[in-house]
């Protein structure tokens, strides 16, 4: 939509922002206390292997400020906002001296998502997704009037997940010149809320309540079947988010009430759950192998209203020692994992 054929209030807020950012406090937020459940070891008993409860305590997510702004203005280029690789600096080399017209964007509002990692489901959706509901929301301006920038070899899954929202994408590597949307917050889970507040249509209502979020790549279970056995038996049924389309996924976990997942991108599908309302009384059992114990979902939960908790794999010796390295401690981050079925049996039954 051009920016002369906005209603009276976007063009006065438009304009406004240019001389005047509007700006918003958030938080704290508290992480209500919790329990980490763990693979049974000889830890709190040398003669019987038993199943350790870990106390987390309460913890506040520090607050932030949004500050939203529009100037006129040129973005960097690509190869000077991110480490692109010599393959992007060569697109982008190739990109400046060819001669192909460059596209014209108007009054339109230009949002460069460039500077995030746009191949991961979960940036995209809490580095962009929450930050477009919050402008929609506060401002009014949605995909008609906004543009997202992206680099010109973009992931496939950046270009498909900005078509599903309705967002019109422009890649390039070039710098960008025009109405440059700003938002910037540090803590941008503070904003799932306001996924809700981009129009979707086309969501699966028929989905369960109980679902189990596995991984066919990385980060596998080593006794999945039997993790999977026992889940069954309490009513869950497994999901491969990687075999399904983004639609099926947000629809899933925006229905599903229980929630057990191996860590990973695909949880940060629950922003979804701001679209029903239903995330206070949503709880997550989330899976970790022990290379990667982690609270960014902790974190989603607790904005979002619901509860959590977790479960820790088998550790092995290689992985305690380099967890206690100053250079290897990630080294088993991706790595596949044992945990005993006992364990999250006990997180789920004790919600």
């Amino acid at each position: 939509m051009n920016m002369a054929l906005l209603p009276p209030q976007q063009q006065t807020s438009a304009e406004a922002l240019k001389s005047q950012p509007i700006t918003q406090e958030f938080g704290p937020t508290v992480m209500p206390e919790t329990l980490l459940y763990c693979h049974p070891t000889r830890l709190a008993n040398i003669y019987q292997p038993s199943i350790e409860r870990v106390f987390l305590p309460s913890a506040s997510i520090e607050p932030d400020q949004a500050k939203v702004s529009i100037q006129k203005s040129m973005t960097p280029a690509y190869t000077d906002m991110a480490n692109c690789g010599l393959g992007g600096r060569l697109r982008t080399t190739r990109e400046r001296f060819s001669r192909r017209p460059r596209r014209e964007l108007g009054e339109r509002l230009i949002y460069d998502a460039r500077r995030s990692y746009n191949n991961n489901i979960a940036h995209l959706i809490h580095e962009h997704m929450v930050l477009l509901g919050y402008v929609r929301q506060k401002l009014g301006f949605d995909h008609n009037d906004i543009i997202v920038i992206l680099d010109n070899n973009a992931p496939l899954l950046s270009t498909d997940f900005f078509r599903e929202i309705n967002y019109e994408t422009y890649l390039t590597n070039l710098e960008v010149s025009g109405n440059l949307l700003s938002i910037d917050i540090e803590e941008t889970r503070y904003l799932l809320p306001y996924v809700a507040n981009i129009p979707l249509t086309g969501f699966i209502d028929s989905t369960p309540e109980k679902i189990f979020i596995s991984r066919s790549g990385t980060r596998r279970l080593l006794n999945e079947p039997r993790v999977a056995s026992m889940l069954a038996e309490h009513g869950y049924e497994r999901f491969f988010f990687e075999q399904l389309s983004l639609r099926e996924q947000w629809s899933i976990t925006r229905n599903a009430s229980s929630i057990v997942a191996i860590h990973g991108a695909a949880l940060g599908m629950l922003a979804f759950q701001a679209f029903n309302n239903r995330s206070a009384k949503a709880h997550v059992v989330e899976l970790f192998t022990p290379g990667l114990v982690a609270d960014v979902f902790r974190k989603y939960m607790a904005i979002l209203g619901g509860s959590w908790s977790g479960c820790r794999g088998k550790p092995t010796p290689e992985l305690i020692k380099d967890l206690e390295s100053e250079t290897k401690f990630k080294r088993h981050a991706f790595s596949d994992f044992e945990l005993d079925p006992k364990v999250i049996e006990l997180a789920i039954t004790a919600q």
